[in-house]
């Protein structure tokens, strides 16, 4: 009886020692199978700083916020200027922004050589007791001027007649409504003495011409290309009239336009 319970009692000794062995050899295979699906770590390539600047690739949103919003505006470049971006140098492990250079507007040396150019002159018979200036009682500013026609005038030259000395230009309103006061009064009065000297100021030859033919004007224009004269005249508004005696005296000075009948009440004081 005692030799069959040692015998059962080996038995289990074995059974459980086999069913161990069995089960520790399961867990190696697992484990090695296990193992051996399991991916090989991927290589980190490391990059220096030390590439050109053409191989920095130029990827914006790799900028922090930070960063970019720090970017500075340059406002004060104005449009005609042109901007410039220099390469994009690589400092340390930062990309640093390009800054905008300003390339200098070129200077032109061409001159511009006005079609006529006026010049002041002296008066050639002085007036006793008068002066020169802008009022009335005043000897005019002497000054000479070319026309659409090629021809040249000083106001000294026309003493002896009245003047009547408009300064007006093509584009203005009130001119071109007195244009066609100004041609009747040369028509009526021309043959008597009385000289419309009609100064038009700062427009081409051309522009001038052009109007001129188009509107019937019979009277000599004058240019005043540059400004110069109305300048010595001080105009502020045109058309500006002023009307001169035979002696080169200055009797009266409108502002604004004239109708025919003004225009007339002026001259017959003066002839």
């Amino acid at each position: 009886m005692r030799n069959k319970l040692n015998q059962t009692h080996w038995l289990w000794i074995l059974l459980g020692g086999g069913i161990m062995f069995v089960l520790a050899a399961v867990g190696v295979v697992g484990a090695l199978l296990w193992t051996s699906d399991r991916p090989a770590p991927k290589s980190v390539a490391i990059v220096t700083a030390t590439a050109p600047a053409s191989a920095v690739a130029t990827d914006t949103a790799t900028l922090s916020t930070a960063e970019s919003t720090a970017m500075p505006t340059d406002t004060s470049i104005p449009p005609a200027d042109t901007p410039t971006s220099t390469p994009k140098p690589v400092s340390g492990d930062k990309l640093t922004l390009p800054t905008a250079t300003r390339t200098p507007r070129p200077t032109s040396t061409a001159t511009r050589t006005p079609t006529v150019t006026p010049t002041r002159t002296p008066i050639a018979t002085p007036v006793p007791g008068q002066s020169e200036g802008l009022g009335v009682g005043n000897i005019a500013p002497d000054f000479t001027v070319g026309n659409t026609r090629a021809s040249r005038v000083s106001l000294s030259t026309l003493r002896g007649k009245v003047v009547v000395l408009n300064f007006w230009t093509t584009w203005c309103p009130s001119c071109r409504r007195e244009i066609p006061d100004l041609q009747a009064v040369h028509n009526e009065y021309g043959p008597q003495g009385v000289v419309v000297l009609a100064v038009n100021v700062k427009e081409k030859v051309d522009t001038v011409a052009r109007y001129a033919n188009d509107n019937g004007i019979s009277f000599n224009v004058w240019l005043d290309e540059d400004g110069w004269v109305s300048t010595i005249y001080g105009i502020r508004a045109i058309p500006t009239t002023y009307f001169i005696d035979e002696q080169g005296i200055i009797r009266a000075v409108h502002f604004g336009a004239m109708n025919r009948e003004q225009i007339t009440v002026q001259v017959q004081k003066l002839l």
